[in-house]
């Protein structure tokens, strides 16, 4: 299951990660930020970022889940160093309230977006940005380039 993690909540939602365990299933969850203004300036949603952050731990701490994340440039500068160390944090805190990540998967804009101001990271960015994430984490972390 791949989720912007929004409805990971809902009763439905657990019933059905509940049988995806049964078959060796797989949550793949967003967080594309570290921030609540960064969130809502990239995922612009009304949702409530610290909403994201509960769904996650509620079903991390079940089972194993995937983290999926996506740094871009906005008006040619990407994430900011204070960004990316509270991203980090945020995966800590997951952690050691015993939450499950098996893995960290960053990715950058794969295919030119609707917005003219978005664009891909170079791959060095992030580059730069899985290896801190990965040395701050300690977690599994993988890069996934534009094309």
């Amino acid at each position: 299951m791949i989720t912007n993690a929004t409805g990971l909540s809902r009763p439905d939602t657990l019933k059905a990660i509940d049988h995806l365990d049964s078959d060796r299933g797989i949550v793949w969850a967003k967080l594309d930020a570290g921030t609540d203004a960064y969130f809502h300036r990239v995922c612009r949603t009304g949702f409530q970022f610290s909403k994201i952050l509960e769904n996650i731990l509620l079903v991390s701490q079940k089972r194993p889940i995937v983290i999926q994340t996506c740094f871009m440039k906005i008006n040619k500068e990407g994430p900011s160093q204070e960004e990316i160390r509270t991203y980090c944090q945020r995966l800590l805190t997951i952690k050691n309230q015993n939450g499950r990540l098996k893995s960290v998967q960053i990715y950058t804009v794969a295919r030119r977006p609707t917005e003219e101001y978005v664009e891909p990271l170079e791959n060095i960015e992030l580059d730069q940005i899985v290896e801190f994430v990965r040395r701050e984490s300690g977690l599994s972390v993988k890069a996934y380039y534009h094309l």
